[in-house]
């Protein structure tokens, strides 16, 4: 019943037009909207750069995941990956 609040709450943004549209061409898709949008970091290279700096100089996962709003298993695979 949340997704249907959500789709309500969408469309009240976006205008019934837009909502059409996106529903229209984008129907049984998944779409994600990020909690937080940060301009510190424009593109996700940035960010990830950004991630495994701050882990290999000491910041612990659980304080990644608050930082970023990034899943635990999201920050391993940043931090595993160079």
């Amino acid at each position: 019943m949340s997704n249907m609040v959500d789709l309500e709450v969408f469309k009240k943004i976006v205008g019934e037009a837009t909502f059409n549209e996106v529903v229209t061409k984008l129907a049984g898709m998944n779409i994600y909207f990020p909690q937080n949008i940060d301009a510190k970091y424009p593109n996700k290279t940035q960010r990830n750069e950004q991630i495994r700096f701050d882990y290999y100089t000491g910041m612990k996962v659980p304080e990644l995941i608050s930082k970023y709003s990034l899943t635990k298993s999201r920050i391993y695979k940043i931090v595993e990956f160079k």
